[in-house]
Parts: C-alpha cells; structure tokens; sequence
C-alpha cells in the first residue's frame, strides 16, 4: 500500500501517489483504517472473513468476506456518512489496484480508464421508541474504457512513463496552479525518479535533466512551487 503507484483524474490531468498516500490525504478522518484493512485483505486466505473496527470517535465495524469470484461482500456497520465514505474509499482502492492487458500499438501507450458507480441501491428503515435503523445496500460496478493515447500530443508525454496503466476517474485530485492546469500528470520527484529508473539530476545549459536508460525527463518551466517536465522516450 506504501509502494503501489496509483493513477486519479483524467489523461491530460492526473496525479500519481501512492495508494496509502492518496488515501490518507482524500480521506484524513477513515483514511489510514482503509490502508490497515486492505493489508489485512491482502493477507488473508480466499475463503476467509475478515473483521475490522474503525474506533471511537467515528466507530464503525466492517466484515469482508474474501471469494474466489469476481463478488466481494462488505458488510459496514456506523453512521450512514461514515459508511459512504468508507464505499467511496474501497471502490477507488479496487479500481486503482485494477490490471490493465498490455497495448499492441508501439505508436501509441493504453489507459485504462475506471469509474466505479453504485448500482441497484436499497434503503430500509425502521424504528423503536429510542433510535432509527437504517439497512442500505448496493453493489459496486466498474466501468472501464481503454484509451489509445498518442504522446506526441500535448499533456500526453507521460503515459510512456507507465505502459498499459490503470486510472481512476471520478475522485479529486490536488488543485493545480492556472498555467499548469490540463499539463499532464502531477507526481512527486521521488515517484518520478523510481519510475524513470534514476535519481541522478544533470544540469544542461538551461535545463536540468532526469536520464533513465530508455527515458529522459527534462524541464520546461520551474517556479517556486511547480516544476515542469517534458518525458522523451526510446522506443
């Protein structure tokens, strides 16, 4: 979950963190609870049931159960905001740590792009002399669409960077300064330098200059907060 490269937003605008990065940071309030029950998820058997509780002040109590199918049944009991927001959480988590089958086209470099929707959702009430029980339940789909992207073109260059990746569309990403809106992908130097395969910057002229041994990063524009990149690949 520390280690696992994610994709959010669109081709020409996306950000690339860490799951439990983007985690954290999207949901600060259940954020790290997720990170923990997806490593537990992660470990268990197929066939095995695993409980977790999120405590005091927010509590909740999550049971998944861990199939061999393509169904995965969650049970979250808590307050109907806290609920929502933890499906919110493992819907992107499932579509982020999504696969996507390797691109035929050497001209161009396959998105997969995901969009995880509620569907067939059912609410039931009742009520006694003390309190209201809510029963709500749903299933999560995930429509996906590939997408042939050419990087010559602008705010495309970096899908080399990733062959046959798989985004997340829906879900917020960092707010970008104007000039650098629709720029392409936002990713931190060290992301970036374990991607590329080198963390040896080269000053040139001008530039400054991030070589792998098939890929070269170099810069466009720098200010106080934002370095731009341009990716050059050999194919």
């Amino acid at each position: 979950m520390h280690r696992v490269v994610c994709l959010t937003g669109a081709a020409n605008e996306a950000q690339a963190a860490t799951a439990s990065e983007y985690l954290l940071k999207t949901w600060p309030t259940t954020g790290q609870d997720v990170v923990s029950l997806a490593e537990q998820l992660i470990a268990a058997s197929q066939g095995e049931s695993v409980q977790y509780q999120i405590p005091e002040p927010h509590r909740a109590d999550i049971l998944v159960s861990v199939r061999q199918d393509s169904v995965c049944p969650i049970t979250i009991t808590g307050r109907p905001s806290l609920v929502a927001e933890i499906i919110e959480e493992l819907a992107w988590l499932t579509s982020a740590l999504s696969t996507s089958p390797p691109h035929q086209d050497v001209t161009t470099n396959d998105i997969t792009v995901i969009v995880p929707r509620a569907a067939d959702l059912s609410i039931t009430s009742s009520e006694d002399y003390t309190s209201v029980v809510m029963r709500a339940s749903c299933r999560v789909r995930f429509a996906s669409e590939r997408l042939a992207i050419d990087t010559a073109t602008n705010g495309f260059c970096w899908s080399s960077l990733l062959d046959s990746a798989t985004m997340v569309s829906g879900y917020p990403i960092l707010n970008r300064d104007e000039y650098v809106r629709k720029s392409g992908l936002e990713v931190t130097l060290v992301i970036m330098s374990h991607l590329i395969g080198s963390n040896e910057l080269v000053k040139f002229d001008d530039m400054i200059i991030l070589k792998g041994s098939s890929k070269l990063l170099v810069t466009t524009s720098i200010t106080e907060s934002t370095v731009t990149w341009h990716l050059l690949s050999r194919r």
